[in-house]
């Protein structure tokens, strides 16, 4: 079954796309709240 293995290797290839784009991102701190009027 071709179809599984190329299903397997697509879901590798997006899992490790994945931990990569979190590796650059690593969430930025939400911004300050606004100063009180």
């Amino acid at each position: 079954m071709a179809t599984l293995e190329k299903l397997m290797k697509a879901f590798e290839s997006l899992k490790s796309f994945q931990q990569q784009q979190q590796q650059q991102q690593q969430q930025p701190p939400p911004p300050p709240p606004p100063p009180p009027p």
